[in-house]
């Protein structure tokens, strides 16, 4: 099972992997519980908590829309997904690290042969 957070953008991956929401309802009062996801489905994980009979086992509530209709969901049945641009903020980073790798051995290389000449 993947690391999942609150916060984490997931994807529903298998929806056979969802809990009714009437079992959870005293568990997550302040969020509109819902039965009704689909295979694909996006959302956000607003809450990790306990399985209310099985403490052992974790369970995640994920809001599907800005209302928080939630659908509570077993680990197994989501997918993580790419925070929006951070591949691109990935790639940008790590290009910018190897050039002042280069920048940084450029100037050692400067600084040797400066000393040589003296």
């Amino acid at each position: 099972e993947p690391i999942f957070y609150e916060g984490a953008y997931v994807t529903v991956a298998n929806t056979g992997c969802k809990y009714l929401g009437q079992d959870f309802s005293a568990q997550f009062p302040e969020y509109t519980l819902i039965d009704n996801v689909r295979q694909d489905d996006r959302g956000v994980i607003v809450k990790i908590d306990q399985h209310y009979k099985n403490p052992a086992v974790r369970v995640y509530l994920v809001a599907l829309n800005t209302q928080l209709e939630c659908v509570v969901m077993h680990g197994k049945g989501l997918v993580l997904r790419d925070v929006p641009g951070l591949a691109l903020y990935t790639a940008k980073k790590a290009m910018d690290e190897a050039e002042a790798q280069r920048a940084a051995a450029t100037a050692c290389v400067d600084a040797s042969e400066a000393c040589e000449k003296r």
